[in-house]
């Protein structure tokens, strides 16, 4: 083998191999730039208006998750139909009620889950516990960046979305916050919604680590996480889809009454 090497660097390999490996990386990059990013544009314009068409909107949030799930699966190596990608939005709890997580658009092609789906109530949820290091009764969490498991089988006892029929679709689970930095509180994080990606395969997500191993060590899941492409990647597009989205939500902010808002933040469907 070192024989081989040298023979390769003799003749020019390192050149050739390089060349190989901006081809193979290419494709990553044409998903991302032209149907991940292009889509993502286009849905920023529906939207920066506050008042945007509804149909348009979730037509092209639609295209969006489905161009995310077409991308991670390549990344992943999974099959199309055995990878999903869909956004989640808060939405404002009414007459009292505490603010629920509901799906606004998921991937296609479509498997059987209801399209309207609700979740758990936020301060039940799982995922949102382990974004905003509170507690969901079953563990006290740390705040972290992500949420990922690769097989949710082993914690059926400790995730809790407020569905019971999650396994039926998927094994593993990647889960992004889309959020930003609230103008009127510094280093104070407005969360409006969910990247999520999920695939019917356990240990789809290969070498990223569990958050259920890390409940109470946030510094080294995140040390472990920077060392894996499928974190960065989900990452650059929940942070740029936060932007998109920024506008539509500060635009709906109540004007604030002898300083203070009606509420802290509109968190809604579209």
């Amino acid at each position: 083998l070192v024989k081989i090497a040298r023979f390769l660097r003799w003749a020019g390999g390192e050149k050739f191999v390089g060349k190989v490996r901006r081809r193979a990386s290419c494709g990553y990059f044409h998903l991302l730039h032209l149907d991940v990013v292009h889509r993502l544009r286009k849905l920023a314009m529906c939207m920066e208006s506050g008042h945007p068409n509804k149909n348009q909107a979730s037509e092209l949030a639609i295209e969006f998750c489905s161009a995310c799930a077409l991308l991670m699966g390549q990344v992943i190596e999974v099959e199309r139909n055995g990878l999903h990608c869909c956004l989640k939005v808060i939405v404002k709890g009414q007459d009292g009620k505490e603010d629920v997580l509901q799906t606004w658009a998921r991937s296609e092609p479509a498997d059987e889950r209801d399209g309207n789906e609700v979740g758990r109530e936020l301060s039940k949820n799982t995922v949102w516990n382990a974004f905003s290091g509170g507690s969901d009764g079953k563990n006290n969490w740390r705040r972290m960046c992500c949420f990922c498991c690769n097989d949710l089988r082993k914690y059926v006892t400790e995730y809790d979305i407020g569905k019971s029929e999650w396994a039926k679709f998927y094994k593993s689970k990647l889960t992004f916050p889309i959020r930003y930095l609230d103008k009127e509180k510094p280093n104070t994080w407005e969360t409006i919604g969910f990247l999520e990606f999920d695939s019917v395969d356990a240990d789809a997500f290969d070498g990223m680590p569990c958050a259920f191993e890390h409940i109470k060590e946030p510094a080294a899941f995140r040390a472990k996480l920077e060392k894996n492409a499928i974190f960065h990647l989900g990452a650059i597009v929940a942070d740029s889809l936060s932007m998109c989205l920024r506008p539509y939500y500060e635009s709906r902010k109540p004007k604030t009454t002898n300083g203070k808002a009606a509420y802290e933040h509109e968190p809604q469907r579209i």
